[in-house]
């Protein structure tokens, strides 16, 4: 959940790529912290993925699924974004070498996400459930008869 990815950057925030201010410390952003911010933005985005993938099926809701899986990636959306946008502003040797290092672990983990059969087991069922809700909705609205 939001507060969840919100106490991930508290603690991290000593990481200026980890941080969730609203207004970047552009001046703090360095080569040398990109490493650990995108290693602990991944395992935490790992962790939150994995945990939505791990309930058990009759708990799912939108909120525990599909809003759980757009909050899981924030840490690492931020972190990495920062990252990107130095490299096309200002990109030097280091900067390019530290992006380099952390792509091909970033590119995997979101090439990932559609391929953890549990996760989309899981998607899947809270989608069915919103559908058969629909239409017993459009079945009932359509008969004038609501059973709420």
């Amino acid at each position: 959940d939001r507060a969840g990815v919100r106490l991930v950057f508290r603690r991290m925030s000593a990481n200026p790529f980890l941080d969730s201010a609203f207004h970047i410390r552009w001046s703090t952003l360095a080569p040398e912290h990109v490493a650990s911010a995108i290693e602990a933005a991944l395992a935490q985005a790992r962790a939150a993925v994995e945990e939505i993938a791990g309930r058990d099926l009759g708990s799912l809701t939108y909120a525990n699924t599909f809003l759980a899986l757009e909050n899981s990636t924030e840490a690492l959306n931020l972190a990495w974004a920062k990252v990107t946008h130095l490299q096309s502003v200002v990109d030097s040797p280091a900067l390019r070498d530290a992006h380099n290092a952390m792509l091909p672990g970033v590119s995997a983990f979101y090439a990932s996400i559609p391929l953890n059969a549990g996760l989309w087991r899981r998607l899947k069922a809270v989608a069915a459930t919103a559908e058969e809700a629909a239409r017993k909705w459009r079945r009932e609205s359509e008969s004038g008869v609501m059973t709420g």
